[in-house]
C-alpha cells in the first residue's frame, strides 16, 4: 500500500543519504561495514528502531548535524565516479530496507570513527576492525 511505500522510500532514501555522506570513498566492505553499525544500532536497545531514527539522532552522523533534512534529500551525482559510488551505496541500502541485508561486524559493534579523529568518546570502546579510512569500535 501506499503508507508501506511512503515509509519504504522514507528509509531507503535516509541510508543512501548516510551512506553517501559517510561512505562513499570505501570499498565496499567499508560501505558494509557503516551500514552494518547503523543495523546493529536499529536492533540494540537504546537507538530508535528505524534506520531514519538512527541516523537522525543528534551528533551522531557527523554529515547531519548542521541540517538534518540533508538526510532525506534525493542526490544527484553527476560525475562518473561519484555514479559508481552511488551505485554501491543505493544497492547497499536497498538490501538493509528490503531484509536482505547481513551486517559485516558484530552485533555489538555500534560505532565507528575516521581513522584521523582522535575524540574523547573513542578511548571509551575497544577497536574492533579497521577498514580503509575508517575505525570500527564496540563498548567495554
Amino acid at each position: 500500500g501506499v503508507v508501506v511505500s511512503e515509509y519504504y522510500n522514507k528509509e531507503l532514501l535516509c541510508l543512501k543519504s548516510v551512506l553517501w555522506h559517510e561512505s562513499r570513498g570505501e570499498p565496499e566492505e567499508g560501505i558494509r561495514a557503516v551500514m552494518s553499525v547503523i543495523y546493529n544500532r536499529k536492533k540494540a536497545k537504546g537507538y530508535p528502531n528505524t534506520f531514519c531514527g538512527v541516523i537522525l539522532q543528534d551528533k551522531q552522523f557527523s554529515a547531519f548535524n548542521e541540517d538534518k533534512s540533508l538526510a532525506t534529500k534525493p542526490l544527484k551525482p553527476t560525475r562518473e565516479l561519484d555514479k559508481e559510488a552511488y551505485r554501491k551505496v543505493s544497492s547497499v541500502a536497498q538490501e538493509a530496507v528490503q531484509g536482505a541485508f547481513t551486517p559485516v561486524l558484530d552485533e555489538d559493534v555500534l560505532h565507528y570513527a575516521k581513522t584521523s579523529v582522535r575524540n574523547h568518546w573513542t578511548r571509551k570502546f575497544e577497536r574492533v576492525k579497521v577498514i580503509h579510512q575508517h575505525v570500527f569500535y564496540k563498548e567495554i
